[in-house]
This record gives C-alpha cells, sequence and structure tokens, in this order.
C-alpha cells in the first residue's frame, strides 16, 4: 500500500522532470539551429568545449576540440537559420 501511495505521488514528478528536461532540450536545439549568437550563448556554459569530428569514407576521420569562442563566431559568420530538418 505504502509503495502505491509512493508512485501515486512521485509519479507526477517524475513526469514533470521528463517533461522540463525535453522543454531544455528543445530550445538549445532552437537556438543552435536558428544560428542567432543571442539567443544561444546563455545557453553555453563558461568553459564550453565540445569535439568536432570529421568523417572521411574510406580515408579515416579527424577530431579537434572546438571552443565556445570558435562556435559562437562560425554562427556569426552564417547567421541564417539551418536549413536542417528538425
Amino acid at each position: 500500500m505504502k509503495l502505491i501511495f509512493a508512485l501515486l505521488f512521485l509519479g507526477p514528478v517524475i513526469a514533470n522532470a521528463a517533461e522540463d528536461k525535453v522543454a531544455v532540450y528543445l530550445n538549445l536545439e532552437q537556438a543552435y539551429l536558428s544560428n542567432d549568437v543571442s539567443l544561444f550563448t546563455p545557453l553555453l556554459s563558461k568553459n564550453y568545449t565540445i569535439r568536432q569530428t570529421l568523417h572521411i569514407p574510406g580515408i579515416g576521420s579527424d577530431t579537434v576540440p572546438v571552443t565556445k569562442a570558435q562556435l559562437l563566431e562560425g554562427m556569426k559568420q552564417n547567421p541564417k537559420p539551418s536549413s536542417l530538418p528538425r
């Protein structure tokens, strides 16, 4: 019986947390695909770094680190929204 009450109480809390994660991701995706630096910058941490990999079939791949400044500069150079489907 305690388990049932616990599930009834925690179920909506867990569901809301999952919805919030989805909303945050969709906002990040929308800002990134818009190529609007002013929308995307507040979503990045101070020390943001990613690894970007270029795959060339039959030859290999190359991975390089990309800093926050480099990513934002690339977005500034191409301010048009991405044409990638969502």
